[in-house]
């Protein structure tokens, strides 16, 4: 299966991101995973100020300058989202990710601009692996759980027959576990693309979320 950087964007931001911020981090899979290898070496997801990203700030609403954070490297977890707290409970720097809707409410751990790494692989490639699958454009509503689970609706998708881009499908639904899909990527684009957006935790925040495209081997399911 192969997914666009919109698709991407929304499995890295909605299923993998919310684990990796700090306050929630206990309650995930991701509690006991830090330095463990959860994908391929060639695997990396990163947060933070990219080129016309929404969530870019210099400076995050604790005064911590925002740097980037390679949340998977190589594959491996190799480090979370944190505020001044957080960093302070485990004994590390703070990374600039404490944000607030506005001066009215208390800075929390927030992503900013979440996304899969670029590989070296053609669209054209990636999509002539597939012998028989889907190419899943733009995502709909949808629900997502603490355990990297996702239910989303398919706006746009079509059919691959033997690596050729087929058929519109329609009322279809992607599920899934992100962290059973992470072991199953097989290739990454080169290019790299992102959504403008919000995302809502409490509190509204601008965010940006994407990667190139991504071919799936394994773990979604589109129904």
């Amino acid at each position: 299966m192969s997914v666009s950087p919109y698709f991407a964007g929304m499995i890295a931001h909605e299923a993998l991101g919310h684990l990796a911020e700090a306050d929630q981090l206990p309650n995930t899979p991701l509690a006991k995973k830090l330095g463990e290898q959860i994908a391929p070496e060639f695997v990396s997801l990163s947060d933070g100020n990219v080129e016309n990203g929404h969530g870019n700030d210099r400076y995050d609403d604790e005064g911590v300058p925002v740097r980037k954070v390679e949340i998977l490297k190589d594959g491996i977890f190799n480090e979370p989202l944190l505020d001044r707290e957080r960093a302070y409970e485990l004994g590390v720097s703070p990374n600039g990710h404490a944000r607030a809707e506005s001066y009215a409410f208390e800075p929390m751990v927030r992503m900013r601009n979440t996304y899969f790494e670029p590989g070296d692989w053609s669209f054209e490639e990636l999509v002539s692996e597939v012998k028989h699958g889907y190419y899943l454009v733009r995502p709909g509503p949808g629900q997502t759980g603490v355990d990297s689970s996702f239910t989303v609706g398919v706006l746009e998708g079509y059919t691959i027959e033997n690596g050729e881009i087929g058929e519109p499908i329609f009322n279809a639904t992607a599920t899934g576990r992100a962290l059973d899909a992470l072991p199953g990527i097989r290739g990454l684009g080169k290019e790299l693309d992102f959504e403008n957006t919000y995302c809502g935790k409490g509190q509204v925040v601008r965010v940006s979320m994407g990667g190139p495209h991504v071919l799936f081997e394994r773990g979604i399911r589109v129904v």
